[in-house]
């Protein structure tokens, strides 16, 4: 057995990394789901936000100026690189346990509040009380941001 680094099992750059049933499987949620299901953010706020350091990296710094773009065109390439999830099974596992059950559950609560007047009832001891509609909606929202 080859367990090297470099072998295929370990290797970061394999083909197989990338181009297997799961990151396909991945890749297709990512295209044809509602963010609000997958859950994934887009690079492009990542990537302006790297820019920026690397300009201000630029002004505090003491390098040439070839090295400078060097830094940059790295990052820019990691960035490039990355828009191929490294773990697609671990952002399934979250979309298909934790963000679609969160949002079937919200859909139930505003079926109960707005047909069936039912509101969220909780009891911590002293007594039931009504929670607000307002904090229950804003729990819900805090879990898939």
């Amino acid at each position: 057995y080859n367990l090297q680094k470099e072998s295929l099992l370990f290797d970061s750059t394999s083909a197989t990394l990338y181009n297997n049933n799961m990151a396909r499987f991945w890749m297709l949620c990512q295209r044809y789901l509602p963010r609000i299901v997958h859950g994934k953010r887009k690079k492009s706020s990542m990537k302006q936000q790297t820019n920026n350091q690397s300009i201000n990296q630029a002004y505090y710094s003491t390098t040439t100026a070839a090295s400078q773009n060097n830094i940059k065109n790295q990052q820019e390439q990691e960035l490039d690189n990355n828009d191929i999830d490294d773990h697609p099974i671990a952002y399934l596992y979250n979309m298909f346990f934790v963000r679609i059950p969160i949002i079937i559950t919200g859909l139930f609560y505003m079926y109960q509040l707005l047909y069936e007047r039912h509101p969220f009832i909780c009891d911590l001891g002293d007594g039931p009380f009504e929670v607000p509609a307002i904090i229950v909606l804003g729990v819900l929202y805090i879990l898939l941001l």
